[in-house]
């Protein structure tokens, strides 16, 4: 193997191993499911840490290990999947006034609607009942 050859060589080893990290930190395999999960129903305390922040409008929380994600949308809390409808990630996500899927800058508001893509489709939404301070997620 000459020098020209081991270069394009480890060059394309090392695009096709980031690539692999990528695809397998968003793979289409983790695409959630029409009608979602039949997961057991999640619940919190809205005194409790760090759930508290939910008190206030606008807040938003991502419950990793739930693939869950929380929002104060004007006084309610909303719960959706943290499964992005674009390639399925679901760990890296920024908060503002909407929620922004770190992998591909996929954009959705409080209600779970795209407002920027590439995803086209809303996050899944979840029910949510409220009973004094215990929220249960299902």
């Amino acid at each position: 193997m000459d020098k020209r050859e081991f270069i394009r060589s480890a060059g394309a080893t090392a695009i096709l191993a980031s690539l692999g990290f990528t695809i397998s930190n968003c793979s289409s395999e983790k695409l959630p499911e029409p009608g979602g999960d039949t997961s057991s129903d999640f619940q919190f305390d809205l005194n409790n840490h760090p759930y508290n922040s939910l008190n206030t409008e606008g807040e938003w929380i991502l419950v990793k290990s739930e693939s869950l994600l929380l929002v104060n949308a004007e006084g309610t809390i909303m719960a959706f999947s943290s499964v992005c409808t674009h390639l399925g990630c679901s760990s890296a996500w920024t908060f503002g006034e909407n929620a922004v899927c770190g992998c591909h800058g996929s954009t959705f508001d409080q209600n779970g609607n795209v407002v920027q893509g590439p995803a086209k489709q809303s996050l899944i939404r979840k029910s949510v009942t409220i009973n004094g301070d215990i929220v249960v997620v299902a």
